[in-house]
């Protein structure tokens, strides 16, 4: 692996670190909106279909916000830069989608 390519993997560590931090203060967020609606709260029982939705949420969209913030893809898109991205992609946004659809008709 050349330095240049060393660089951009480390920029798309660098692109993950950054967006794992804004959707976990998002998914944080939600989950204290749903405590001061009183949806949550430590007296009520925990539903396993919600948590699943929950959770297939937070992936999918973690997946979804790192896509979005990809750097400028090339002709060939066979750099691995780019190939590290898209299976990353893959491996958050599939299994968030199914634990979303399975909390959803849990």
């Amino acid at each position: 692996m050349t330095p240049e390519q060393a660089a951009e993997i480390a920029k798309v560590w660098s692109s993950a670190r950054r967006v794992s931090l804004h959707i976990g203060l998002i998914a944080v967020a939600c989950v204290a909106v749903a405590f001061a609606a009183g949806r949550l709260g430590l007296d009520r029982p925990l539903e396993i279909g919600k948590c699943m939705a929950f959770a297939g949420g937070v992936l999918a969209a973690w997946g979804t916000y790192f896509l979005l913030h990809a750097p400028p893809a090339t002709w060939g898109e066979d750099t691995p830069w780019e190939e590290l991205h898209k299976k990353l992609f893959r491996l958050s946004f599939l299994p968030g989608f199914v634990l979303a659809a399975l909390g959803a008709i849990w």
